[in-house]
């Protein structure tokens, strides 16, 4: 094992050496020469190939084609590598690099995926809410309150919320919808005029108020006035 020390060049022909932090370890053979790749480091880099190409799929390219395009270019680099090491000689660093390199493309893309199902959801709970709104006097107030304030959040959510945070608002939104408490139904048991009698002579008008009883009657209030006189 050799410690490669990272060093500078300048042109006035004095060296320096890197920081700490960036000095690492380093592997090579008797003759001094990095190792190459193992049978077992490619098909390591073959694995990871073959879990990309299952992720490419039209479905995921149509929840987030930014996505679908990182990753499909990561693996076409990975298969790069992959045809240069049953060729000729690639060392184990290039494959092992590879390799990394693709598994954190295939974590990304989850990720993606992960949110993008998340706002498919998001975007459903939101639609079934639209349903109701405007409703509110069907609901108990505190019911309607929370309800309301689950769908002000939800719609509000931020466009670089995580995957478990969108899927917190469609979850709170869903309860709160499920929990609204319809008010008791009253029903109307009599209409009353603010005038017992009213005498017109002709061409004389006169208002009437009507008044729906009980006052907390919640069922339809809407009156239609008619006469047996229509001459």
């Amino acid at each position: 094992i050799y410690i490669w020390l990272p060093i500078k060049f300048f042109e006035d022909g004095t060296i320096a050496l890197e920081k700490l932090s960036n000095w690492k370890l380093g592997e090579k053979d008797e003759e001094g020469n990095p190792p190459l790749a193992t049978e077992e480091d490619i098909r390591a880099l073959e694995a990871q190939i073959s879990a990309a190409g299952n992720l490419l799929t039209e479905t995921n390219k149509a929840k987030d084609e930014n996505a679908y395009n990182t990753l499909k270019a990561a693996r076409e680099t990975a298969e790069t590598v992959k045809n240069a090491a049953l060729t000729t000689k690639v060392t184990k660093s290039q494959v092992t690099g590879a390799t990394a390199a693709l598994q954190e493309a295939i974590t990304t893309f989850n990720n993606a995926m992960a949110v993008a199902d998340a706002r498919i959801a998001l975007a459903a709970a939101i639609a079934n809410a639209d349903e109701i709104i405007g409703q509110e006097q069907r609901f108990t107030a505190d019911s309607w309150q929370e309800f309301q304030d689950a769908y002000e959040a939800a719609n509000a959510i931020s466009p670089t919320a995580t995957a478990d945070e969108i899927n917190t608002a469609a979850g709170n939104l869903t309860a709160a919808q499920d929990n609204l408490v319809l008010v008791r139904a009253v029903t109307i048991t009599g209409v009353s005029l603010d005038k017992a009698t009213l005498s017109l002579k002709i061409g004389e008008t006169a208002a009437l108020k009507a008044t729906v009883e009980p006052a907390n009657a919640t069922t339809d209030k809407t009156l239609s006035w008619i006469s047996d006189r229509t001459d």
